[in-house]
Order: C-alpha cells, then sequence, then structure tokens
C-alpha cells in the first residue's frame, strides 16, 4: 500500500495574480479546480494539476451568472461589485451541474491525501464552503488557507471580511502576513486573506474532546446513580408498606388475643419470628442507605473534578491569549526593524550614487577633451551635408505645398464650387479619400466619435445638390492638369443621417449652432456621452481599462433598426488621442454591441506614440474573434473594413 503524501494543496475558483503566485512557490503536490475548460497559466506549472468544475456545499444543479469580466462569475448575482466596477455586467446566466469537494478528491487526489494548504477565490459563498468542509472533515490537517474576500458584501448573501475572520479565528486559524512574496491586490476592495492555523489549536481541541467526553462518562455516571436511587428508594417504600401491614396484623391479632387464648402462644411465637424478619429488613434498608450516601459523595468528587477541569481550560486560554499578545509584540518589534533597514538601504543608495556621479564625472571630463578634436572635424563634414539637406529639403517642401494647394482647391470644388471652405484642420488628402469613400460605398449610417471638423466635411458633402454635375481634379497627376471626371449622384446613394458623438456638453452645443448656421443641421444628430471605462484589447498599450465614449444605448438602437445587409461607417476623431488616451478601446465595444452587422472603423491621424500598437492589437483581435476584414487605404489615417 502506498504512504500516504505529506501534505497537498487544492486551488479553488478562477485564477487571479496573487492565487497563481501562490501556485507558483508551492512546494507540495497542488490541484487547480477552475470554472474554465482550459488554464493556460497552470499549465507551465508540471506539479499542478489542472480540472474544470464548480463547487457547492451540496452536489445539484445552480445558477451562473457570467459577466464581460470572467474573473466575476459566480454562483450568486452581483450586487456592491457593480458599484466598484461601473463596467461590469452580465452577459449570461447558465444552469450549471456542481459539486463537491469531496468529490472531486475522491477521483483527482492522490489516495490517503490531507489537504494541508488551500486557496479558495469564490467569495461569494465562501463561509458556507468552509463551514461544510469542516463538519465533514476535510479541514482537519489545514495548516495554511488564503480566501478572496471583501470589507463589503459584493455579491448577494456574501460574508464580509469580518465575518470570515471571525469564523477562522473560531476554528483556530490566525491571520498571517505576506509568506510568498505575493503582489499586491489588484483592487483593495477584493483582497486575498491568509490565515494560518494556531500552534494551540490541536491542544486545546484536544482538551475540548477530553473534556466533553468525561462530562459524557459523568452524566451516563448520574444517570446509573438516579437509577440505583430510585430503586433503592422503591425498595424502601416496599419494606415501609410491608412494616405497615405487619403492624396492622399485630394489632388485629391483639383484638383477637382474648378471644383466641388457646393460640396465643403460637400467634405470640409467630408475631416474634415476624419481628425477627422485620429487624433484617430494616437493617438491610440501613445498609442500602449507607450505600446510597457512599454514591452521593462519589457524585460531589465528579463534581469537583468537572470544576477543577473547567479551571484548568480557563488557564488555557489565559496562556493562548499571552502567546496572543506575544505574537502581536514581536510583530511590532519586526515592522520597527523594517522601517529602520530600509532607512539604512536608502542612505546606502544616496551614497552609491554620489559616489557613481562623481565617478561619471570624472570619466566623462577626461572624455570629452578626446571628442573634441574628433567633432571638429566631423563639423566640417557635417556642415558640408546640411547645405545639401536644405537644398533638397526645401524642393521638397514646394513640391509638397503646391500639391496639398491643388488638393485643397479640388475638395472645395467638389464641395460647392468653391463657395464654402471647409475646415484646413483635416488634411485635403485624408478629406477627399474619406468623401470619395462615402460616394463609392454609400452607407446608410454615419457615426462620427469626437470630431466636429469631419462630421461638417461629411454633412457638406451629404447637403451637395444631387443634381450637379461635380468634378474631382486628379491631384496625383502633377505633369496635366486636364484629367477631370464628373460624378452625379442620386437622391438613393445618399445616407439617411450622420450621428456625432462627443464627449463635453459644449462641444455638442457649439456643433449643433454652427450646423444650423450652415443649413446642415438636418443631416446631423448631436449625442451628448462622457468617457468611461471600458476593454483594451490583448496586446494594446496601456494594459486594463481604457476609456471611450458611453455609447451603449446608442448601439443598442443602431443594432435594433440596421441589419446585416446595412452599410455603416464609424470614424473615430482625435479627442481621446490629445488627452493622452489610447483609442485602442473602441473596437473591443463595437465588436460586442454590434456583433452580427458589417462596418467600417476610420481611426483619424493614427500617428500618435502611445499607439503604435493599436493596427496590430485590433488585427489580432479580429483574427481571435475569426472576424473577417481587409485594410482600406487612406491617408493620414487607419481604415479597416469588417464584413462577417
Amino acid at each position: 500500500m502506498s504512504q500516504p503524501s505529506s501534505g497537498f494543496l487544492v486551488h479553488i475558483g478562477p485564477l487571479r495574480q496573487e492565487s497563481q503566485a501562490v501556485l507558483k512557490h508551492a512546494e507540495l503536490p497542488a490541484l487547480a479546480v477552475t470554472p474554465y475548460s482550459s488554464a493556460p497559466d497552470v499549465a507551465s506549472l508540471p506539479e499542478v494539476s489542472h480540472i474544470s468544475a464548480i463547487l457547492t456545499p451540496k452536489a445539484g444543479k445552480a445558477s451562473y451568472y457570467v459577466y464581460n469580466l470572467k474573473v466575476f462569475n459566480s454562483i450568486a448575482p452581483a450586487t456592491e461589485l457593480k458599484t466598484l466596477y461601473p463596467g461590469l455586467n452580465e452577459t449570461q446566466k447558465q444552469t450549471v451541474e456542481t459539486q463537491t469537494l469531496a468529490q472531486v478528491l475522491n477521483t483527482h487526489a492522490p489516495l490517503g491525501t490531507d489537504i494541508t494548504q488551500l486557496v479558495l477565490e469564490q467569495p461569494e459563498q465562501a463561509l458556507s464552503l468552509l463551514a461544510a468542509w469542516q463538519t465533514e472533515g476535510l479541514l482537519e490537517s489545514l495548516e495554511t488557507l488564503w480566501v478572496r474576500t471583501s470589507p463589503i458584501s459584493l455579491y448577494e448573501e456574501m460574508p464580509t471580511q469580518a465575518e470570515l475572520a471571525a469564523w477562522c479565528e473560531q476554528q483556530g486559524f490566525q491571520p498571517s502576513e505576506n509568506q510568498h512574496g505575493l503582489p499586491e491586490a489588484e483592487d483593495p476592495e477584493l483582497v486575498l486573506a491568509s490565515f494560518k492555523r494556531s500552534p494551540l489549536y490541536p491542544r486545546l481541541k484536544a482538551e475540548r474532546e477530553t473534556i466533553a467526553q468525561q462530562l459524557a462518562e459523568q452524566q451516563d455516571v448520574n444517570k446509573r446513580e438516579a437509577e440505583k436511587n430510585k430503586q433503592a428508594q422503591q425498595q424502601v417504600k416496599a419494606l415501609q408498606r410491608k412494616v405497615d401491614e405487619l403492624t396492622q396484623q399485630r394489632d388485629e391479632l391483639k383484638q383477637e388475643q382474648d378471644s383466641q387464648a388457646k393460640v396465643h402462644k403460637a400467634l405470640e411465637a409467630k408475631l416474634e419470628e415476624t419481628h425477627g424478619w422485620f429487624m433484617a429488613c430494616k437493617e438491610q434498608a440501613e445498609k442500602q442507605k449507607d450505600k446510597l450516601d457512599t454514591l452521593q459523595g462519589e457524585h460531589d468528587n465528579f463534581k469537583q473534578a468537572q470544576a477543577e477541569l473547567q479551571q484548568s481550560l480557563q488557564q488555557t486560554e489565559e496562556e493562548r491569549d499571552k502567546y496572543k499578545q506575544y505574537f502581536t509584540n514581536r510583530k511590532k518589534q519586526h515592522e520597527a526593524s523594517e522601517a529602520k533597514r530600509a532607512e539604512q538601504d536608502q542612505t546606502i543608495q544616496r551614497l552609491v550614487e554620489q559616489l557613481a556621479a562623481q565617478q561619471q564625472s570624472s570619466t566623462a571630463s577626461q572624455e570629452c577633451f578626446e571628442h573634441m578634436e574628433q567633432k571638429l572635424e566631423q563639423l566640417f563634414g557635417e556642415h558640408r551635408g546640411y547645405l545639401q539637406q536644405t537644398s533638397n529639403a526645401l524642393g521638397q517642401h514646394v513640391t509638397r505645398t503646391a500639391k496639398e494647394q491643388r488638393e485643397h482647391l479640388a475638395l472645395q470644388h467638389y464641395l460647392e464650387h468653391g463657395q464654402r471652405s471647409f475646415s484646413e484642420a483635416l488634411p485635403p488628402a485624408f478629406a477627399m479619400a474619406l468623401i470619395e469613400r462615402l460616394r463609392v460605398q454609400r452607407f446608410d449610417l454615419i457615426i462620427t466619435f469626437g470630431t466636429s471638423d469631419i462630421t461638417q466635411l461629411l454633412a457638406q458633402a451629404l447637403m451637395a445638390p444631387p443634381s450637379t454635375n461635380l468634378r474631382i481634379a486628379d491631384s496625383n497627376d502633377q505633369q496635366s492638369t486636364e484629367r477631370e471626371y464628373t460624378i452625379t449622384p442620386a437622391q438613393s446613394d445618399l445616407p439617411q443621417r450622420i450621428i456625432s458623438v462627443h464627449h463635453k456638453k459644449s462641444r455638442v452645443d457649439t456643433l449643433k449652432k454652427q450646423l444650423y448656421v450652415q443649413g446642415h443641421h438636418h443631416a446631423v444628430e448631436t449625442i451628448h456621452a462622457p468617457w468611461v471605462e471600458a476593454s483594451m484589447p490583448k496586446g494594446a498599450e496601456p494594459k486594463g481599462l481604457g476609456l471611450f465614449y458611453a455609447c451603449d444605448t446608442l448601439l443598442g438602437r443602431v443594432r435594433q433598426f440596421l441589419d446585416t445587409e446595412s452599410s455603416l461607417l464609424i470614424v473615430i476623431g482625435q479627442d481621446l488621442a490629445k488627452a493622452k488616451h489610447s483609442r485602442a478601446s473602441a473596437l473591443p465595444m463595437l465588436l460586442q454591441q454590434l456583433a452580427a452587422l458589417p462596418f467600417e472603423i476610420v481611426v483619424e491621424n493614427d500617428s500618435y506614440s502611445h499607439e503604435a500598437a493599436l493596427s496590430d492589437s485590433w488585427r489580432s483581435m479580429l483574427d481571435s474573434h475569426q472576424r473577417e476584414w481587409q485594410t482600406i487605404d487612406m491617408p493620414s489615417s487607419f481604415c479597416l473594413q469588417i464584413t462577417g
């Protein structure tokens, strides 16, 4: 028969950063039980086995709530958790089959294994699970416990951190410090609390069991003595009744003595015999009484022993309080030592930096003289090259300026024969490409985010008279300006409306006034939507949550009145990028809200340094969602067409 292992670690619930660190530093076999069918983080740890299961105190069917952040999926519905995370939404409610911890251990744990370390990542039912496992005896060998909890109840009927700590203290657990160098919690309102079994717990438990056993034995003795006393009292009563009967018979015999003189001697002998028997019964009754007194004394001795045991228990609890105070004092001394050591480390670091600065200054002075001669020789050569580059750049600037002027004039001529100018903040090449895309694709709806200039340009293009023969000069042909082609859009080719979204109310009011003055307000609906936290795609910077417009309601309306055959254009302006925020969170929200609709998305001015990875992260995200897409070439922007 194989010997039982010395210890075993069990992880229950979703994998978070701190619990992954516990599994990584575990020095004993471990089993990870997660609600997910695959766990890549566990696959890199050879000592950790993984299964997919949802645990409850009793096996059966249960409702399982799925949210847009899967680490918050739970058996109970979220309550205060939605206050901490305003962007958290319930996406699905499923009915799942659950198992008990005993079933999982019988199937997947080594034979005879005892749980010595436990990580519980199900805060919504942590207390009910621990209480059930304690009753089943699964936690008898538990030494270290990590539990995900919060000072407030984040789910329906979820125990708070104070309630959980009180239960752990009753079971002999004490809060412990970070023993494995775990990272800080991502959210201080949702922490991984650590508890360690008190060394006095086995002794206290043994004494409690001994006292309970002695009390049970004493109760059995008292019960037996009570039964004996009851029997003795019944015997005394029987003897007393017998004495009464004999006394009555003696009286009757005395009354009949005169009439029965002949039998007097015989009756007197019988009376004496009866009296002797009575005395024997009386002596026996006295012996029973002495035995009853002895039993009463033994009962008093048992009561005294019970009082002594109670006093011993009280002394043990006082000793435990002394140990607890001792550990508290030692913790304070350790914290003071750590603070003093940190201060000394800072002083040493400062001295090292000063020494390094002095050495660097000395080295720099020595190298300065060596490079001065080389620098002078380079300056003469660079001056000659600078003159050549300046001459070339001047020629390129003159050529580029002339090209931009031709494109600008061509765009004005396309809009209204030059009678009304468009915003010069937009590059002419980008504006012309956007209008040409509008003409070719014939979008049913256009939505712009954070751009008044593009909104006015598109509105001006839509409001151009349909019967006018418009001409766009071919700006790419620098040697001939006579190539022209005619565009005559029909009324059915024009989109029905433009929706312009801005995060400031003042921007909305200003745009409305400008559109009214231009006479284009009938073609545009302006909406105020503040910036809120939104998910970032994998590989985007910064990681975690980004910002985007609160447009769930708007996109829900669009999803209702557009079908899969509709054509939708979405333009993302520069407001977020100018505020140093990445626009990478736009695509995840659009894919979630417009899952079944094809659309094109244009990102204005994709040259911001903090958005360098935007195009790659979007392509990777579309591939992971298995959506069909292609890149549209458009100057000064990034454009994707998502078709399936």
